[in-house]
This record gives C-alpha cells, structure tokens and sequence, in this order.
C-alpha cells in the first residue's frame, strides 16, 4: 500500500508539475504574451476543443498501449512542448524571430501540443491507478489522500506561476515546467510498473518488497483476502 500510494502520487505530482492545469488557468493571457495570429479567445476554444478530442480519444488507447507507455509519451510530449514554448519566447524578448515567416504559430502549435500530450496519459492515467493499485479496504483512504495531495499541488502551481513569471519572466515558467516534467519522466520510468491485462493478484506481486518475492501465489491470496 505504501509503494503503491508512491506511484500514484508520483504521477498527480507529474500531471501538476507539467504546467498543463496551469495553462488551461491562464490560457488567454498566455496567449496575449505569445503575440498570436488570431484572437486569444478563439485560440483558447480551439486549444480545450482539441484537448478534450484528445481526451476522449486516449480511452481507446489506454488498454491498447497499456498505462507505462502513455505516461512516458505523454510526460516527455509535455516536457518538450514546454521546452519548445520556453525558447520561443526567450528568442522573441531578443528580437531574433522578427524576419522568419509563419513562426508566430509555433506558440499555437505548442500549447495545442500540450494540451493533447496531457490528455493522452498524464491526465486520465493517475485515476486509473488509484482503481488498480489499491486493495478494496484501503482505496477510500488513498483516494482521499490523493485527492488532497492534488489539490495542494495544483494550488501550489497555479499561484506560483505568477510569481515566477513576474520576477522571472515567462520563458523561465515554460522552462522550469519543462526540467520537472523531465524528472517526474526518470522517476516514472524508474518506478511505475505496467499494469495493462494484469489481475489484482499479480498487480500485488509486483507491489511486494523484494524480501517478499519468495512467498507462494496462495499465501499472498490468503493474506490479501485476509486484509
């Protein structure tokens, strides 16, 4: 319970620290301080249309692909967005941008990628392990406890953004979602096992210590049942 507890927090700490829920927050001025082709209220319909497309198209893929590969995509998607997101707006403050044609859509074209990573693992992904990694007797408490974890990380980014942006620029926010999602990456590759196609059982198995490796399958069944 301990470990799976971990896993599940590791990946609402990822899901808050990729900038994504902040995005959604502050779309429009975002896209005001992008300097956009179109008007940032068009641009904020079309980026959530897209996002919930993505949304209800990575319920086909999630038993297809299986939860791991989602994650990484998704979390390496949303690093690269933001890193990408980062530069352009660095290299805008520095007049280096002026004389290239059409670049004023790549912030378009990044935040709609953001939004579409997220939506494909990072965003349905952590409330699909909190069915699968916890037994039915402690479930209610780690969904509690999430559930607030979450809330406190997405409070913590959501007000930290300003303050970032204000005494460091934007392009440090976009930069800075970027390097923790790369981290949250490492450890939900090092850490987050595949669970796609397995039962409760072998999911429990892979949960154990590896002192506890030894233990026959009917024992483990009996202490599960047990508890």
């Amino acid at each position: 319970n301990p470990r799976a507890l971990l896993i599940v927090n590791l990946t609402t700490i990822a899901q808050q620290l990729s900038g994504a829920l902040v995005v959604v927050f502050y779309q429009e001025h975002i896209y005001k301080a992008f300097k956009v082709p179109i008007r940032s209220d068009v641009a904020v319909i079309m980026t959530s249309f897209i996002g919930n497309a993505a949304g209800v198209l990575s319920i086909l893929f999630v038993d297809r692909w299986g939860r791991r590969p989602l994650l990484l995509v998704s979390s390496m998607g949303c690093a690269v967005s933001t890193g990408l997101l980062g530069t352009y707006l660095f290299l805008d403050e520095k007049n280096v941008l002026g004389t290239i044609e059409y670049v004023n859509w790549i912030p378009i074209v990044g935040l709609n990628a953001l939004q579409v990573f997220f939506s494909f693992g990072l965003s349905p992904i952590p409330s699909t392990q909190l069915g699968e990694l916890f037994s039915s007797n402690v479930k209610e408490i780690g969904f509690c406890f999430i559930t607030i974890m979450a809330a406190v990380e997405g409070f913590v980014m959501t007000k930290s953004y300003q303050i970032v942006k204000d005494s460091l620029g934007l392009p440090i926010v976009f930069w800075s979602f970027s390097a923790m999602t790369v981290t949250c990456f490492i450890f939900m590759l090092w850490k987050v096992p595949e669970t796609k196609g397995k039962s409760f059982l072998e999911i429990q198995n892979m949960l154990m210590a590896p002192e506890d490796t030894s233990l026959n399958d009917d024992i483990k069944l009996q202490e599960i049942k047990r508890y």
